[in-house]
């Protein structure tokens, strides 16, 4: 609608698809930021400024990576196994 609500599709989608819940307009919208361009666009920005920071740690020795593919289970043991805790 009009009202400027926001809805996440897959987590919290209107209960009448392409109908606001809070005021029953039907102009809901797609922000331009959540287009595949624009998301596209601020990962690159991301890895072109992570990158070197990751560079600079793994350098000075500082840097420990983790898998974080694997369960939940498995990344907390070998974040703790990474830590020493």
């Amino acid at each position: 609608g009009d009202c400027g609500a926001i809805y996440n599709l897959v987590h919290s989608a209107p209960k009448v698809a392409g109908t606001c819940d809070k005021c029953g307009g039907s102009n809901l919208l797609y922000r331009d930021d959540d287009k595949a361009l624009a998301v596209s666009k601020r990962l690159e920005v991301f890895k072109n400024t992570i990158t070197p920071m990751l560079e600079y740690y793994e350098q000075k020795g500082n840097l420990r990576r983790i898998d974080a593919s694997q369960n939940m289970d498995q990344v907390l043991v070998q974040m703790k196994e990474t830590l020493d805790c």
